[in-house]
């Protein structure tokens, strides 16, 4: 039976309400806040809203973003008016790079030792400060010729998020009012057993950063797990209930470097004991190293040690390192 809501039982939530990744390290130019239903009066986003309206998490984080409104001027870019193409901004690394598994995780699994990575991402100012994101990640087993080179997970990230620039001293303050990710899959069955291969999570988050001179960076990124349990929608826990154990609640960046050369390096550790992860990447301009004009184009390296290397992934220990190229 489909799920409906009793506006008696269910009142809407409160104004100034809005539901919840961490980005790069690269400021924005605007300012200003914005609270809206934009979700839809019949879809489960909406059932999300009203759990968050009347939890204590929700009500405290309207409480915040009220006294942002009064402490926060609201300015505007010129991108607004620009084509929707031309307006997209890069929001998480955007790479292409091949990469190994350093301890033969591939082949423990039934699959390659060696892929290639694929990620991009892009953001879009929706009005004022709130942004709409998006990410994607592959994981291509362009090695595997007798499969036909497949693609051996993705993960999907959509996000809403509100950006603050210079609050209170600090470079970037981001309020994740929704944050989805999950792999798209579902149960399958192997052989005469059903395995379920769907992963899937959703969160509100405070992502913070700052720089301290011309070559040090510090964040964070602390989140909730807002995912609902319902008869109709209990995805989280019917398939991976136990993620924060190996994820934990949040992140620490690290960043040396400047705007174009820079070593980012995340820290997270989850529940359990022996779950740390970490994540290193590097970033060298082409230009840097060739006489040329700047193209856009670094070379890029990655180094991760830890769990949640990929959704599928998220109890199960990965070391591995990719090496490639990324596009600002």
């Amino acid at each position: 039976m489909k799920h409906t809501l009793n506006p008696e039982n269910n009142p809407a939530p409160e104004p100034g309400l809005v539901l919840a990744d961490y980005s790069g390290w690269q400021p924005v130019e605007k300012t200003g806040l914005i609270s809206a239903d934009f979700c839809g009066h019949q879809s489960r986003c909406k059932d999300k809203v009203l759990w968050m309206a009347g939890s204590k998490i929700g009500k405290c984080f309207a409480a915040v973003l009220s006294v942002l409104i009064l402490i926060t001027e609201t300015t505007y870019s010129e991108d607004s008016h620009k084509p929707f193409l031309q307006s997209l901004e890069s929001h998480k690394p955007i790479y292409l790079a091949n990469s190994w598994f350093l301890n033969s995780e591939g082949g423990e699994q039934g699959y390659d030792d060696r892929e290639v990575l694929i990620q991009f991402s892009f953001k879009k100012r929706l009005f004022w400060n709130l942004y709409f994101g998006y990410s994607h990640r592959a994981f291509w087993q362009i090695y595997d010729l007798e499969n036909s080179r497949p693609f051996r997970e993705q993960n999907y990230n959509p996000e809403a998020f509100l950006d603050f620039d210079n609050l209170l001293g600090i470079d970037l303050v981001r309020f994740g009012i929704t944050e989805h990710e999950s792999n798209g899959e579902k149960a399958r069955i192997v052989g005469e057993e059903e395995i379920n291969y769907s992963r899937t999570w959703d969160r509100s988050y405070l992502f913070v950063r700052n720089r301290f001179g011309d070559f040090l960076g510090l964040g964070f990124k602390i989140w909730v797990v807002t995912s609902p349990k319902t008869e109709e929608y209990r995805a989280f826990y019917d398939d991976n209930a136990d993620m924060q154990q190996y994820m934990g609640s949040g992140e620490m960046y690290f960043q040396l470097g400047d705007d174009l050369m820079h070593l980012d390096l995340m820290y997270r550790r989850g529940w359990l004991e022996k779950t740390d992860s970490y994540l290193v990447e590097g970033f060298l301009p082409v230009h840097y190293l060739l006489d040329i004009d700047d193209t856009g184009i670094d070379l890029y390296f990655r180094y991760f040690n830890g769990y949640g290397d990929s959704l599928i992934d998220y109890n199960r220990k990965v070391l591995r390192f990719a090496f490639g190229v990324s596009f600002r």
